[in-house]
């Protein structure tokens, strides 16, 4: 039996557990990183539920962690991209606008609970953690990070988030992160030529 198989035949709640416990409490990304790369994401409930989950948890850490300019900085926001583009677009576009600036713990909600209602985590993914997950990567993507290849990664992440269409990104104010956004190019290109010389 492959790792796909087995991985298609486990129930995601139970994967996706483990796998939230370890960046938890071990801050191990090893297996997600693995599944999300090696493994076809077909389930819906991946998707639209475990996925963006786990992104809005990894973002609020990265908003926490951005001023260290510490290796688990650069994992955060890589895996960050990776999840990404493994989401349910749909999720962005229909995702009401709002302007919440923090999401309820949905991470810890979905999985240390005993019993879970998937179904009502799909509604709390829309109407909470999308527009969180829109408003965390523009707030990231003006902030100084640790690294040109971060502040690239974050800046693909933003391309991603336009991308899908979100209704959230009506709450960015446009004039103040693109003014942002281009002082960190500077600065990073700057930097780029510096230790090139």
């Amino acid at each position: 039996m492959t790792a796909s198989a087995v991985y298609d035949a486990v129930e995601p709640i139970i994967v996706w557990r483990e796998m939230f416990s370890a960046l938890e409490e071990k801050q191990d990304d090893t297996m997600l990183r693995w599944i999300i790369t090696a493994l076809p994401q077909k389930d819906e409930e991946i998707a639209a539920v475990h996925i963006p989950v786990v992104l809005d948890h990894l973002l609020q850490s990265a908003k926490v962690r951005l001023p260290d300019p510490t290796m688990s900085t650069s994992r955060l926001i890589s895996l960050s991209l990776d999840l990404a583009r493994h989401a349910a677009r749909g999720l962005f576009t229909h995702a009401p606008v709002s302007s919440a600036e923090q999401s309820t713990d949905l991470a810890s909600s979905l999985y240390k609970a005993q019993t879970v209602d998937v179904d009502a985590c799909r509604l709390l993914v829309v109407d909470q953690a999308v527009p969180c997950i829109v408003r965390n990567i523009f707030d990231l993507a003006v902030r100084p990070t640790p690294s040109v290849k971060d502040q690239l990664a974050m800046l693909e992440l933003v391309v991603w988030t336009l991308d899908t269409e979100a209704g959230a990104i009506s709450t960015i104010v446009g004039t103040t992160w693109i003014r942002s956004l281009v002082e960190q190019l500077s600065t990073v290109s700057q930097k780029h030529w510096d230790s090139a010389s």
